[in-house]
């Protein structure tokens, strides 16, 4: 495990990488890639797969095939590296007034 800690923007207590929910005052903790980076990096496979078939001729669609899942695998690495240290804490207030 590494020494990174979190501080919360709400309550200023620690969070270490793994943690889902604040200890101090229960914000809600996601880390790492957002999902949207997941569709749009299966956009890129499917899109450099697409490429690939039209310029290939029929005989290597296999390889198509292999460069679209290449190009997903690429990204989803690249991603995982651009996002390591992203943490988001979110708290919601409840209205107790209502």
């Amino acid at each position: 495990m590494s020494d990174l800690k979190w501080k919360c923007p709400h309550c200023h207590s620690d969070a270490t990488p793994g943690d889902t929910v604040c200890r101090g005052c229960g914000a809600a903790i996601k880390s790492g890639t957002p999902i949207f980076v997941y569709f749009f990096i299966l956009a890129i496979g499917i899109y450099f797969g697409s490429i690939a078939l039209a310029i290939l001729p029929a005989q290597l669609e296999p390889l198509a095939w292999i460069a679209g899942i290449a190009s997903s695998l690429g990204a989803l690495q690249l991603s995982s590296r651009i996002f390591k240290r992203r943490v988001k804490f979110t708290r919601y207030y409840r209205d107790y007034h209502a």
